[in-house]
């Protein structure tokens, strides 16, 4: 029985039902005489408790319960990283989107810098000067420019370079003095040099 009770190697449940029925069995014998006779038992129990098995289930117990907490941390911060990331995508997103708006309204704005001036053609801004203005000279038309007094952004402010550009530029007396041609319901109308004929209304 002593070597039992030495004995490491049995579980301690077994240990512990070997205990029972030697108590059972022995009818003589007090509980507190067996305890007294057998101080290895007390000693084992006290040696079980820190023996290698139960220390590394115990180990094992907590080893596991860190897992489970290491995964719920990784679940977590996984978690936080995927939303970081849409966080980040949709920034980039909304960033280059905002760079390649930036990017077409300065390309169109050269472009319309880089544009020639579009302006009415020859004999439309012929009849618009010679019904809105009685001038007879290139200084009178330059006089007017100066003055601000064309307003209609549609007229050249320099129709003898704009209009020369274009090959229909005739001369200042044909530009503020010469026919006008119209071609409507009522007919063609025509004014010659000086003579004021054609009534606009």
């Amino acid at each position: 029985m002593k070597v039992l009770l030495h004995s490491r190697r049995l579980p301690f449940a077994l240990m512990a039902a070997l205990v029972c029925a030697i108590i059972v069995s022995s009818s003589t014998t007090s509980c507190a005489a067996f305890v007294a006779n057998c101080p290895q038992l007390v000693f084992y129990s006290t040696i079980s408790r820190h023996h290698p098995l139960s220390m590394a289930q115990d180990s094992n117990s907590n080893d596991n319960n860190d897992d489970n907490n290491s995964k719920d941390t990784s679940n977590e911060n996984n978690k936080d990283n995927k939303r970081i990331t849409k966080r980040n995508d949709t920034v980039t997103i909304s960033t280059s989107w905002l760079v390649s708006k930036a990017r077409l309204e300065h390309h169109h704005t050269q472009q319309l810098l880089r544009r020639p001036p579009l302006k009415l053609p020859y004999t439309t801004s012929q009849k618009w000067i010679q019904h809105n203005f009685s001038i007879k000279t290139k200084e009178e038309f330059e006089q007017l420019v100066m003055d601000g007094d064309i307003k209609n952004v549609y007229i050249s402010k320099r129709p003898e370079e704009y209009y020369g550009r274009r090959g229909e530029w005739i001369s200042w007396e044909h530009y503020l003095l010469g026919s006008v041609v119209e071609d409507g319901e009522g007919g063609v109308n025509r004014r010659n040099g000086t003579e004021s004929l054609l009534k606009w209304q």
